[in-house]
C-alpha cells in the first residue's frame, strides 16, 4: 500500500515552476461545485495573498499525486475551513491523509467545521471520513450571463 504525505505550501514558495505542476490538478476541479466562480489565476492570487491555502499530496517518491486548496470562512458564529478544490487520482488512497491535515488546520484556526461544495456522487465517497450532506446548493444564471 502506498504511503502518502501532505505538505502545506507557503505563499512565498509558489513560484512559476510549482504553479505549472499544480495548476493541472486545480483547473479541472474548478469545473465542478461551488468553485465555478473563479479560475486558476484567481486561486493563485488568493494563495499569494494568503487568503487561500495550497496542499500537496505526495507519494513516497515526492511526486505530487493530488492538490487541494482551502480557505477560511468567517461566519457570524464560527469560522469554517472550506475546501475549494481537490484534484488527483485514486482518492481513496490519500483522502484520509489529506482530511487529517485539514482537521489539524481547522483546529489551528479554531474552526469547528470543514465544509466543501461537492458533486452529488462525492457525498458517498466522503461519508466514511465523517462528512454528511448538510444542504443542497442550487444556482441559476441570470440576465446576460445565461
Amino acid at each position: 500500500m502506498a504511503e502518502f504525505v501532505v505538505r502545506g505550501v507557503f505563499n512565498y514558495e509558489l513560484d512559476d515552476q510549482l504553479w505549472e505542476e499544480v495548476e493541472p490538478f486545480i483547473a479541472p476541479a474548478l469545473m465542478h461545485g461551488g468553485a465555478s466562480a473563479c479560475a486558476p489565476p484567481d486561486i493563485r492570487r488568493a494563495i499569494l495573498r494568503r487568503d487561500m491555502q495550497l496542499w500537496l499530496v505526495l507519494c513516497e517518491a515526492d511526486q505530487i499525486v493530488a492538490v487541494a486548496t482551502t480557505e477560511t470562512v468567517q461566519y457570524p458564529r464560527h469560522v469554517a475551513v472550506r475546501v475549494v478544490t481537490v484534484g488527483g487520482k485514486d482518492m481513496a488512497g490519500w483522502a484520509p491523509v489529506l482530511d487529517e491535515c485539514f482537521e489539524r488546520f481547522a483546529v489551528q484556526v479554531h474552526a469547528p467545521y470543514i465544509e466543501a461544495y461537492v458533486r452529488p456522487g462525492l457525498v458517498k465517497t466522503l461519508a466514511p471520513l465523517g462528512y454528511y450532506k448538510a444542504c443542497t446548493v442550487v444556482e441559476r444564471r441570470v440576465g446576460e450571463y445565461q
